[in-house]
C-alpha cells in the first residue's frame, strides 16, 4: 500500500501541474478566440489525437506492460522492436496526412488543406514523445514522466496567446504550431529522462532492429487495441464532423469545454493509479491481482468521492475559471458527465486487469460498442434537436454499462470478490454524488454553505473506508512531504 500511494502522489503532482497549464493553454484560447476558437483548437487536437493513435497502433499500452513484464535482453529488445514500428507507421501516417490533406479538409470543412498538411509535424513530434513517455512509465519512472508532462504543458501555456492571436487574425495554422511546440519539448525532455535510467541508451544500441517475437508480444495487444483505436478515431472524427456541420465551431467549442473538463480532473486520478497499476499488474500472478486490485478500487473511491463532489458543487464556477461565462450552456452536458466520471473512474480500474491479462476479445467488444454508443447519442441529439443533454446522459449511460461489463467479466476470470464494506461505501459514494447533483442541478451560481456541508460529509465518508494501517501511511507519506516542504 505504502508503494502504491508514494507512486500515486508522485504522479498525481504532475498530473495536477500538467493540468493547470493545460487549463492556462485553453483559457488563453477562450479569451483571445472564443468558443469557435477552442472549437477549432478541438479540432486541431483530434487530429493530433487520431494520427498518434493510428502511428503507434493504440500500442503505448503495449510498450508499458511489455516493458513491465520482460528482463534482461528480452526487454532491450522488445523497446528496440517497438522504435522500428513506431517510425514506420509514423512515417504512413504523416505522408497519408499530406497526401490526402484535400479530402480531409473538405470532409471537416474547417479546416484548410494546408493546414491539415502542416498537422503532420505535430503528430510525428507527438507519435516519438508518446514512445519515450511510454519507456519512462515501463521502467516506472515515475516522475520523470510527470516532469516531461510538465515542461510540455507549461510551454504549451507559455506560447499559446501569440499563436491564439495569429488565429483569431485569419492563420489556423498558428494552433498547429502551438501543438507542435508542445509536444517537441515534451519529447525533448523525455529523451533528457531516459538518460538517467541505467543503460538505456547502451542496452537499446545493442539490440538488434528487429526481433519477430518481440514484435510479436507488442502486436498480441497493440493490434487489439489498435482495432478499438482506428474505431475510436473514426467514430471521434465523425462526432466532430457531425457537431460542426450542425452546430458550427461554436457548438464543437461548448462540447470540448465539458469533454476537457470531464478528462482534466479525472486524468489526475487516472494517470496517477495508471503508471503504477499497469506495469505491477502485468507482473503479478493471479493472487497479486486480486489484492492489488482491491487495493485499488478502495483508493479511487476514497479520492474520488470528495473530488467529484468538489466538482459538482463548484461547476458553474469551473466554468467560469477555465473558459468565460460564454461556455455555460455547457453544464446541460456536464452535470450528467460528473456522475458518469465516478462510474468511469471504477470501471477503468477493473479494465487494467483486461489489459495485463490480455483479454483482447473483452477489450475490443467493450471499445467498439462505447464509441458507436457516443456516435449514436450525438447523431440522435442533434437529428432530433434534443440539444448537448442528450449527449451528457449517454455518456454516464455508457460508463454505468462499461463498469457492470468489465466488473462481471473479470469476477469470471481471476474470482476477484471486493468486500462488503468496500461495495457499501462505493455505493454510498454514488447515491452521495447523485444526491448533491440533483441538490445543485439547475444552480448557476456557488452555494459556498452547501459546499461546506457535502464537502464534509464525502471526506468523512473516505475516512470511514480508511483501515488503520492505510491512515498511518498516509500520514508517514504527509509528515515527510511537509519536511521537505
Amino acid at each position: 500500500m505504502k508503494e502504491l500511494i508514494k507512486a500515486i502522489v508522485k504522479t498525481g503532482t504532475g498530473s495536477f501541474l500538467t493540468m493547470i497549464f493545460g487549463a492556462i493553454t485553453t483559457k488563453i484560447i477562450a479569451v483571445v478566440a472564443g468558443a469557435s476558437g477552442v472549437g477549432l483548437w478541438s479540432v486541431i487536437k483530434q487530429i493530433q489525437q487520431s494520427g498518434v493513435m493510428l502511428a503507434s497502433l493504440n500500442g503505448n499500452t503495449s510498450l508499458v506492460r511489455g516493458i513491465g513484464a520482460l528482463e534482461g535482453d528480452a526487454k532491450h529488445q522488445f523497446i528496440r522492436t517497438v522504435m522500428l514500428i513506431f517510425f514506420i507507421t509514423g512515417l504512413v501516417v504523416t505522408l497519408s496526412l499530406i497526401l490526402f490533406a484535400t479530402q480531409i479538409s473538405e470532409w471537416l470543412k474547417v479546416i484548410p488543406a494546408h493546414v491539415v498538411m502542416l498537422m503532420a509535424i505535430p503528430v510525428w513530434f507527438a507519435l516519438a514523445r508518446t514512445y519515450i513517455q511510454g519507456c519512462l512509465n515501463g521502467f516506472r519512472s515515475i516522475w520523470r514522466l510527470a516532469k516531461t508532462q510538465i515542461v510540455a504543458a507549461a510551454v504549451g501555456a507559455f506560447v499559446a496567446y501569440p499563436f491564439s492571436a495569429m488565429v483569431v487574425n485569419g492563420n489556423p495554422s498558428g494552433f498547429v504550431l502551438l501543438s507542435a511546440v508542445s509536444a517537441a519539448v515534451g519529447l525533448l525532455a523525455g529523451l533528457h529522462y531516459l538518460r538517467k535510467i541505467n543503460g538505456f541508451y547502451p542496452n537499446l544500441w545493442k539490440a538488434q532492429y528487429w526481433e519477430f517475437s518481440a514484435a510479436k508480444e507488442f502486436i498480441l495487444i497493440a493490434g487489439a487495441l489498435s482495432i478499438t483505436g482506428i474505431v475510436g478515431v473514426i467514430s471521434s472524427l465523425i462526432v466532430k464532423a457531425i457537431i460542426v456541420r450542425n452546430g458550427g465551431l461554436v457548438d464543437a467549442g461548448l462540447f470540448e469545454a465539458s469533454w476537457g473538463l470531464g478528462v482534466m480532473y479525472v486524468t489526475i486520478i487516472l494517470s496517477s493509479f495508471g503508471t503504477y497499476v499497469l506495469p505491477k499488474l502485468s507482473s503479478l500472478g493471479e493472487g497479486g491481482q486480486v489484492s492489488l486490485i482491491s487495493r485499488v478500487t478502495k483508493l479511487t473511491t476514497i479520492v474520488s468521492i470528495p473530488l467529484i463532489v468538489l466538482v459538482v458543487c463548484v461547476k458553474p464556477l469551473v466554468i467560469s475559471i477555465f473558459f468565460s461565462q460564454e461556455f455555460l450552456p455547457t453544464l446541460k452536458m456536464f452535470r450528467w458527465m460528473l456522475i458518469g466520471d465516478y462510474l468511469k473512474i471504477s470501471g477503468w480500474v477493473f479494465a487494467m486487469v483486461l489489459v495485463a491479462n490480455r483479454y483482447i476479445g473483452a477489450l475490443i467488444l467493450s471499445s467498439v460498442l462505447w464509441d458507436l454508443g457516443l456516435l449514436l447519442s450525438v447523431w440522435l441529439s442533434y437529428e432530433y434537436s434534443m440539444g448537448i443533454e442528450l449527449i451528457g446522459f449517454s455518456i454516464m449511460a455508457l460508463h454505468a454499462l462499461s463498469l457492470a461489463f468489465y466488473y462481471s467479466y473479470i469476477r469470471k476470470k481471476i474470482c476477484i470478490a471486493l468486500s462488503r464494506k468496500l461495495l457499501f461505501i462505493w455505493v454510498l459514494g454514488l447515491i452521495l454524488i447523485i444526491f448533491v447533483s440533483t441538490i445543485t442541478w439547475e444552480t448557476n451560481v456557488v452555494n459556498w454553505a452547501q459546499l461546506s456541508m457535502f464537502l464534509l460529509v464525502s471526506c468523512g465518508v473516505a475516512f470511514f473506508a480508511l483501515e488503520v494501517q492505510d491512515k498511518l501511511v498516509i500520514g508517514e507519506i504527509f509528515r515527510k512531504v511537509m519536511k521537505k516542504i
